[in-house]
């Protein structure tokens, strides 16, 4: 920023601070201000948009991430094999099948 419109910046402050005299001082504080309000604004769209996959599935155990899966979309990319051996567990700690 240039020291003309740093200048002026600091003018405005000055002149608002007199108005309002809890209001952020620094251009970082009006920074940090300003991306707060527009994150209180933004729709949930809007800010998923802006979190990676794997910032959305933070903290959501592996049981929520999978509800509502039907078992075809839980068991792609498993091996016929691992399918068979995990069956070959539940069936051995469940022989009844309760």
């Amino acid at each position: 920023m240039s020291p003309h419109t740093t200048g002026i910046v600091q003018s405005l402050i000055d002149m608002y601070r007199k108005e309002d005299p809890k209001m952020a001082t620094t251009l970082e504080e009006i920074n940090r201000k300003i991306k707060k309000e527009a994150l209180e604004e933004a729709t949930v769209d809007e800010l998923l948009k802006k979190l990676t996959i794997d910032d959305r599935l933070k903290g959501l155990p592996v049981e929520d991430r999978l509800k509502g899966l039907p078992a075809e979309e839980r068991l792609r990319g498993l091996s016929a094999e691992e399918i068979e051996a995990y069956l070959r567990v539940i069936r051995k700690d469940n022989p009844q099948g309760k």
